[in-house]
């Protein structure tokens, strides 16, 4: 099956999702959400991941943040903090897929992205500390280094030679993430789903992309 169909419906999937999230309406971002995250599973799948070990680990995030996805939907604080569980393996999954590319390790590029991430962390941290009740303390740090992990080895790989859309997929998903957190431990507002969500499938998108 051509995987432009999953890609395609993966984004009209996201659009139902934006309407849903703007009216409110709760079925309508079960369906939205859930669709446009399996579709983009799916488009890994018909991608051909699973033939080769980076696409391989690939897939295994992808399905990971099908199920980050899917637990981020209740309002419930356990099940966002296994949401978030669930992000964090998948950006290790990431992690360890940039590392079965053909290409060595740029230290130059991990270092300075490294350096500029440990920053912008820093602001990110100082601005949402305060706002975090005890019990997201921890995952939401734990969070945040792990991603500045996977974007600084997609930035490893892409000074290496690997494909450039590795690193703007990286760069793409931490920015979404930040829309994420604003909505979760902020302020609650379309604005940050507005631009969060086409950041995040686009993102994911980009990844599989890379597959071929």
């Amino acid at each position: 099956m051509n995987p432009m169909l999953f890609f395609i419906s993966c984004l009209v999937f996201l659009l139902i999702f934006l309407y849903a999230e703007k009216i409110h309406s709760s079925l309508g971002i079960w369906i939205g959400k859930s669709g446009a995250s399996l579709s983009f599973v799916m488009a890994g799948y018909t991608y051909n991941a699973l033939a080769s070990t980076y696409g391989q680990m690939l897939f295994i995030a992808l399905i990971l943040c099908l199920l980050g996805d899917i637990l981020l939907i209740p309002n419930d604080k356990k099940v966002f903090i296994l949401g978030i569980f669930s992000f964090l393996v998948a950006h290790l999954a990431f992690v360890l897929a940039f590392l079965k590319l053909d290409v060595e390790l740029n230290m130059n590029w991990f270092f300075a992205t490294l350096f500029i991430e440990a920053f912008i962390a820093t602001a990110v941290l100082r601005y949402l500390w305060h706002h975090l009740t005890p019990e997201f303390k921890v995952p939401v740090l734990a969070y945040i280094t792990i991603i500045c992990a996977m974007v600084a080895v997609a930035a490893g790989v892409s000074g290496a030679g690997a494909k450039s859309g590795i690193l703007l997929a990286a760069i793409m998903f931490f920015l979404s993430d930040l829309a994420v957190a604003r909505q979760r431990f902020v302020k609650a507002e379309f604005i940050n789903k507005l631009i969060g969500l086409p950041l995040y499938y686009g993102a994911v998108l980009l990844f599989i992309t890379t597959l071929s």
